[in-house]
């Protein structure tokens, strides 16, 4: 690529065709399943168990990690109320994890 050439993309390319309020809808609907798997975490658990708990864990965390980059960045650029509102639930639902 030439230093010419500029790259084609959008901040909401960070949310993979999702919209912001389907992500969080997401999370807040597997937050009762974190809480559940991480109840169930021991030492003594199956190996499945195990690997169920550590891909669950994983894909919520990429989902919290999108909106969490994705509302950081909009609100550096436009602060306004609506980003600020966003930025604040995202907030919570990483306080939640």
């Amino acid at each position: 690529m030439g230093a010419s050439e500029e790259l084609d993309w959008s901040l909401d390319d960070i949310l993979l065709g999702q919209s912001f309020e389907e992500l969080c809808d997401e999370i807040n609907k597997s937050i009762p399943s974190y809480e559940k798997h991480v109840a169930e975490f021991h030492p003594q658990m199956s190996l499945e168990k195990f690997k169920e708990f550590l891909i669950f864990d994983q894909e919520l965390k990429d989902k919290i990690f999108r909106i969490d980059l994705w509302t950081e960045l909009k609100v550096t650029g436009d602060n306004s109320e609506d980003i600020q509102h966003q930025r604040s639930l995202t907030e919570i639902l990483v306080d939640k994890i």
